[in-house]
């Protein structure tokens, strides 16, 4: 199977609707790592909590893969994503999910973060989320309609 060629990024944040829909690819396409619906849930049950929609979510780390169940597959990506959980103080925690090459293609680089000020956090509010959230998913599902003709 060849090597695709691997797309370099510097810093790249999304919003918790565009894990959820990255998260519905992984389980359309059947790939090893997917998150647990509860996650994104609104009212988060027991002990676990759900994701703070609040807050950007980071890509940490990436890195091409090339099986789901052991078997060969087309490249896609296991990305690791830095979130912050609701009623959650410690810290922020990492969760995996596999998505479509492609998809991850059209992740939107984002400033680097140090420091997240308040400059940063007007700047995120001021992020019309629902319509980028539509947008990439539109977008995502386009070019990988396109891609299933072209097969």
């Amino acid at each position: 199977m060849a090597k695709d060629t691997v797309r370099v990024s510097q810093h790249i944040a999304i919003t918790k609707s565009i894990l959820e829909y990255l998260n519905t690819l992984a389980i359309k396409n059947e790939y090893n790592r997917q998150l647990a619906e509860w996650v994104f849930a609104a009212n988060p049950m027991g002990e676990l909590d759900c994701i703070d929609a609040r807050f950007p979510i980071f890509l940490k780390m990436s890195m091409p893969h090339y099986h789901k169940e052991g078997v060969p597959t087309d490249m896609h990506y296991r990305t690791i994503w830095e979130v912050v959980l609701m009623k959650d103080n410690e810290g922020t925690h990492t969760v995996i999910v596999d998505i479509p090459k492609e998809a991850f293609d059209m992740l939107p680089e984002v400033p680097a973060v140090q420091n997240i000020t308040d400059d940063v956090m007007e700047v995120w509010n001021n992020v019309q989320a629902e319509e980028l959230t539509t947008n990439f998913i539109q977008d995502v599902e386009k070019m990988l309609a396109d891609n299933r003709e072209e097969e």
